[in-house]
């Protein structure tokens, strides 16, 4: 009897992880990290404050899981594609119209990219998923070279750490022109003549 009213007493867990993580992403897409508050994210959501913290613990516990929805997302397709098997200069033709087209029912630009940039604005754990992603973008982004390398596709005097940084540095540019409401003809065009360097014609 005493174990089934201590059942009955019970409250089943109501809490929509998933859900809470898409609201939380979408808003910081949107809006960035500084015009978004926990409160908004709750009443949206449809979650009480408390437990959002038994849930992630922090804000800085939730930022993190939404990177790591966005990069599951967003970021992993991309990291497959240059792992492809396709010429360097299609892949390259690929990111370009990733990083400036517009994509219906998504909020303009990269929350990656925006989350980077206030970096210093934020929490331990969101920072360390940051410089994950960041790692992991560079390195794929410097095997994806040293492969166009080997097949001929890409300069062999440019050192293949530096072109990936470039590289991110350029498409991370041209993701927030996007977000400005820069035009895709000319966003594309800048983005096109930045990375005219590693032609091989």
């Amino acid at each position: 009897m005493q174990q089934e009213t201590k059942k009955k007493r019970g409250r089943p867990k109501t809490f929509d992880r998933e859900h809470t993580i898409t609201i939380a992403m979408n808003l910081y897409w949107c809006k960035g990290v500084d015009g978004v508050s926990l409160n908004e994210i709750c009443n949206l959501a449809g979650v009480s404050k408390p437990s959002l913290y038994r849930e992630f613990g922090s804000e800085d516990g939730l930022m993190k899981e939404v990177l790591i929805r966005y990069r599951s997302k967003i970021l992993e397709p991309v990291f497959e594609m240059l792992k492809s098997p396709g010429s360097f200069r299609i892949n390259l033709n690929r990111l370009i119209e990733l990083n400036t087209e517009e994509h219906p029912g998504m909020p303009k630009g990269c929350l990656f990219v925006k989350m980077r940039g206030d970096k210093l604005k934020l929490e331990t754990e969101t920072r360390k998923q940051i410089e994950v992603i960041q790692r992991d973008l560079l390195a794929t982004y410097s095997e994806w070279i040293n492969r166009a390398k080997l097949n001929g596709e890409f300069p062999g005097n440019i050192d293949s750490e530096f072109a990936a940084s470039y590289i991110s540095s350029q498409m991370g540019f041209a993701r927030n022109q996007q977000a400005r409401g820069e035009s895709v003809s000319q966003n594309r065009a800048v983005l096109e003549m930045a990375l005219s360097v590693f032609d091989m014609e």
